[in-house]
């Protein structure tokens, strides 16, 4: 009889040890998802600053702009005065032409940023639905994990 008992509280001692080392998995895995979601945010976190200094340096450079080409405005109004309508046609035609280059070059920019951050978005929603849903999955397994060691602790 004492066997028996013996041999019973064995077999409980064997099936909690394989629960708690399953438990121990999930935590695991648990931990590994927490580090890579956190991973990934402070990645996002770098690229936002990233971005915002690349902005700030755009807007920097069109205030240059700005302020250059109003000092070029006066120059050349006193020009044109003294040369009258050949340079002031001339003077209009490389103000557009700038104009231009400077506008295809920063909706290039533009373009390249936003299809760059935008790639990084959806890689960004993918992982992180996969985390939620393996988040999701331990968590019940966990529950359940639980759930069945009471049930057995109760018994």
């Amino acid at each position: 009889m004492d066997l028996e008992k013996l041999d019973k509280t064995i077999k409980e001692l064997d099936q909690s040890s394989q629960q708690l080392k399953s438990f121990s998995e999930l935590f695991s895995e648990l931990s590994s998802l927490y580090n890579s979601v956190k991973k990934n945010n402070d990645f996002f976190k770098s690229a936002s600053t990233k971005l915002e200094n690349v902005s700030n340096s755009i807007d920097s450079s069109l205030k240059d702009f700005q302020k250059t080409f109003k000092e070029l405005d006066n120059s050349l109004i006193s020009r044109l005065d003294r040369h009258k309508s050949d340079i002031q046609v001339e003077i209009r035609n490389e103000g557009t032409q700038i104009q231009r280059g400077f506008e295809n070059s920063l909706n290039s920019n533009f373009n390249n940023l936003e299809n760059k951050v935008n790639e990084k978005f959806r890689e960004f929603e993918t992982k992180i639905k996969s985390n939620k849903t393996l988040i999701i999955i331990s968590l019940i397994s966990g529950l359940i994990n639980i759930g069945l060691i009471a049930f057995l602790i109760m018994k």
